[in-house]
This record gives structure tokens, sequence and C-alpha cells, in this order.
């Protein structure tokens, strides 16, 4: 066992591009045909797997924390909590998603597209939230309050700051299709009715899917530079024989 700890490298924190994190995409009139529908079908099919596998693994490991009782296992169950929901959530905006661009017909196509929307304004909410009490109560905060519990090195700092800044400013300028999502969820048959008569472009309902991914890859990102900081200061307190392993 200390052998194999003793072989292991201190991991690189990755770098997170936040210039693709809200990008101002314009949509276009394309239409995808068949062949191309499928491939895309096929692309967000191994997406979903990916996700449902991550989620078996993090529901695996965090029933193994909760039987530790430590600052650091705490910690840590926040930390794949928090991957627990970004997987979650991209995986349901997949499947929202995959169906949308297989629906076959203008109704199956607008329903699929109202309930995608329900998705990406619960998500964000989910995610940073858009009144002061949501953002209290927002996965992000959660994530957030774990920084002054260990010395984080200050590029983790600068990331926080970077990515705290752009989800703020997309939680002031952009609805995230609230009435959509209202709309959806309450049921009003008139008002479902006239959303469905809205014409749909296919480029701008994979632009809005996209703002929810990008953001919940550049968080999941950072979430795994803290885990990967974590892990580097144990093994360096156990290098420097300050952390024993039995």
């Amino acid at each position: 066992m200390n052998e194999d700890l003793d072989k292991i490298k201190l991991r690189k924190i990755n770098n997170i591009d936040f210039r693709n994190l809200f990008p101002d995409l314009k949509p276009t009139d394309v239409t995808l045909n068949w062949k191309t529908r499928r491939e895309v079908v096929k692309t967000i099919d191994e997406q979903i797997n990916m996700c449902i596998s991550g989620l078996k693994l993090i529901s695996d490991n965090l029933k193994g924390l909760q039987t530790e009782d430590s600052g650091f296992s705490k910690i840590n169950i926040a930390i794949h909590s928090f991957f627990f929901f970004t997987l979650q959530t991209t995986a349901d905006c997949w499947v929202a998603f995959k169906y949308f661009v297989l629906a076959k017909n203008d109704y199956e196509r607008s329903y699929m597209r109202g309930k995608l929307k329900v998705v990406l304004n619960e998500g964000f909410k989910k995610l940073y939230g858009f009144t002061p009490k949501g953002k209290k109560e927002s996965e992000w905060a959660k994530l957030s309050v774990l920084l002054p519990q260990l010395p984080f090195p200050p590029v983790i700092y600068q990331q926080h700051q970077l990515l705290t800044r752009a989800l703020e400013r997309q939680s002031q300028i952009s609805t995230w299709w609230r009435q959509e999502r209202d709309i959806e969820t309450h049921l009003d048959s008139f008002k479902l009715y006239e959303s469905r008569q809205e014409v749909i472009n296919e480029s701008k309902v994979m632009i809005d899917a996209s703002q929810l991914l990008d953001a919940l890859d550049a968080v999941g990102a950072f979430a795994d530079n803290l885990n990967i900081c974590i892990v580097n200061y144990l093994l360096l307190k156990y290098k420097r024989g300050e952390l024993r392993i039995e």
C-alpha cells in the first residue's frame, strides 16, 4: 500500500476555457438531414452513457464516504455531491435534446423543446440561482464554502472568481426561459398551444442547450480541480511523514 502511494505523482490543475462558457452564437436556418441527425444522436448517446457510468461511480463513492467521520470526508462528500448534480443535470439535458432531434413532426419537436427549456431553467436555477435566496442555496454556493477550509493555490481562487462572475452575469442578463418553464409546468392549455405554434429553429435550440451544458462542463472542471488539490495536499502530507496510512 505504502509503496503504491510512493509512486503516485502530483496532478496538474486543469485550465478552464472561460471563453466558451456562454458563447455569443448566432442561430442559422440549417435543418439537419436524417443522416446527420442519426450521427448527432449517436454522439448524444455516448455522452449520456458517460454520464450514467459517472453517476454509478459517484453514487458508490458517496455510500462509502457516508461511513467516514472526518473533516476530509465532509469535503469529499460535498465535492462528490456536486459532481453528481452536474452529471445528472447534464444527462437530463442530453436526453431532452436527443428526443427533440428525433421528433418526427412539428408538435413533437415543440413538445420536446418545451421540456428542454424546463431542464435549462431548473438546471441553472439549481446550479447558481436567480434570486439572492436562490443563490445562497445553490449548488455553487455549497461548493464555494469549501474554499476557506484548505490552503488552495491562488489559481483556484482565480478560477472561482471568474466562474462566479460569469454565472452572475448570465443570471442577470438572461431569464433562462422562465416564461416557457412556467407555461410547461403550470399546464395552461391555451398558453401551451400558443407556445407550440412558434416556429422552431433547430440551431437556436442547440445553442440554448449548449449554454447549460457548457456551464456544467466548466463548473465540473472546477470541482475536479478542487479534488486534485485535495489529493495533492494529502499526498504531500504523506510524503512529509505527516499522514499515516494504516
